[in-house]
């Protein structure tokens, strides 16, 4: 990793993460087609546990919400079941299928944020198939967001209460992911070199960006961030 590279890497690392502790998802979905061009995107995901939890911790410490546990067990244990599967097909999915399946999943979930900003009602017997399809998608992909978020909010009800139970979620996966990652050895010494680097800058970014959340309409956000996601898919197909 040269210099120039290191560099880009904490600038887009610091914004793309920014935007998701504002909000509560988006980070990693930004940040893969913007340094695609300069890294691989598996290495890319693994390094992504990093400012996951970096953003999830820093979040939840300084919110004024807290969560109901059981509720969440309940969540997780359902999502860790899809992310064995996820697991598998990180490991064995062959690189340009695994590139075009991101792409893919990037783009419908930006189509489905524009086409639902306030997401839809879902019953409750689906909530289980929703937590196990969002412990599959954070294992395969290192996202998760935009199924969390539609599960949430037919189940919780204020924003910041959801966005806690979604930091929550994604920070148990990353350490999950994170502990996978260390047993099948691909924390590379250039992924480490990454993770290291560039944590005394998010830790600084991270702090000042979680302040934001409570002032930005969420509608707002939603709407934008659709559109960013819909581009970042499209960038990943274009560089297949």
């Amino acid at each position: 990793m040269t210099s120039s590279e290191f560099f880009f890497l904490v600038v887009v690392s610091c914004c793309t993460y920014s935007f998701e502790i504002m909000f509560g998802l988006a980070g990693t979905i930004l940040l893969l087609p913007l340094l695609s061009p300069f890294f691989e995107v598996k290495d890319l995901i693994v390094y992504s546990v990093l400012p996951q939890i970096l953003v999830a911790t820093i979040a939840l410490f300084n919110s004024p919400k807290v969560i109901d546990w059981k509720f969440f067990v309940r969540m997780v244990a359902a999502g860790f079941a899809g992310a064995l599967v996820g697991f598998f097909f990180f490991q064995n999915l062959p690189k340009q299928n695994f590139q075009l399946l991101l792409a893919v999943f990037i783009t419908a979930a930006g189509i489905y944020s524009l086409a639902f900003p306030r997401g839809f009602r879902l019953k409750s017997y689906l909530f289980p198939l929703f937590d196990i399809f969002s412990g599959f998608s954070h294992a395969l992909f290192g996202i998760s967001g935009p199924i969390v978020m539609t599960r949430l909010m037919s189940s919780v009800e204020e924003k910041t209460t959801i966005r806690n139970y979604a930091l929550a979620f994604f920070c148990s996966f990353s350490l999950i992911r994170f502990a996978w990652y260390l047993f099948s050895q691909q924390v590379t010494a250039e992924i480490s070199h990454m993770m290291l680097g560039t944590a005394p800058f998010l830790l600084v970014v991270l702090f000042f960006g979680n302040r934001l959340h409570f002032r930005i309409p969420d509608l707002f956000f939603k709407r934008i961030a659709a559109i960013l996601i819909i581009v970042s898919g499209v960038l990943l197909f274009l560089k297949r």
